[in-house]
């Protein structure tokens, strides 16, 4: 399934299957990630963000993302024995 930023991110550039039309199911999982790694944010608010802004947050939370994985999978790699 592919992350609910990069659906978004390829419909603004254009990118994908082309559209430019967001679904509110597309909103919907983006408020969703943002409100889990911030904590509650009202739709009103959310939809005041910058877009700079919501850019920025958006590459915070991939980007930490990204690092727990990383975390995740070098304390597996050093702990499993056969």
């Amino acid at each position: 399934m592919q992350n609910p930023f990069q659906k978004i991110q390829n419909k603004i550039k254009g990118g994908g299957d082309g559209s430019r039309e967001f679904t509110i199911k597309d909103i919907i999982e983006v408020h969703h990630r943002f409100m889990k790694t911030y904590g509650w944010i009202s739709l009103s608010e959310f939809r005041k963000l910058p877009i700079p802004s919501f850019w920025n947050l958006h590459n915070c939370i991939n980007e930490d993302a990204r690092r727990e994985q990383e975390a995740y999978d070098k304390s597996n790699k050093g702990g499993r024995t056969r």
